[in-house]
């Protein structure tokens, strides 16, 4: 296989924090194709991702066990309930022509709260 461009890893690398070598097997698995790429990295099984970093576990000391369930509670909601929502309302929403890579982006927290705010 031909390897991938550097702008493209490094788009890849940017928005996924992975490492350089699975942004390579993505890329390549994909055929290239960034938005792809990053779709599947985020979606390989539909399931979570935990990352045992010293600065997660150092906040989850610090805070108090409320703070970590509302955490928790916040980020299942917004995995399982508000972007099957979303998704289903592609074309209504959003324009249906928005690419998926916009989605992970820093926008996608604030997007997912006002969408939240929508629902009350």
């Amino acid at each position: 296989m031909v390897r991938p461009n550097q702008e493209a890893i490094d788009t890849f690398i940017s928005i996924t924090g992975a490492p350089e070598a699975v942004a390579i097997s993505m890329l390549e698995e994909h055929a290239g194709d960034l938005n792809t790429a990053v779709n599947a990295y985020f979606s390989e099984g539909d399931r979570f991702y935990f990352d045992f970093s010293m600065t997660y576990i150092g906040a989850g000391i610090i805070c108090s066990h409320l703070v970590n369930l509302s955490l928790l509670l916040g980020a299942v909601h917004s995995w399982g309930v508000m972007w099957p929502l979303i998704g289903g309302l592609k074309g209504e929403w959003f324009p249906a022509t928005l690419p998926a890579l916009q989605l992970y982006q820093k926008a996608a927290s604030r997007m997912v709260t006002r969408f939240s705010f929508l629902l009350l």
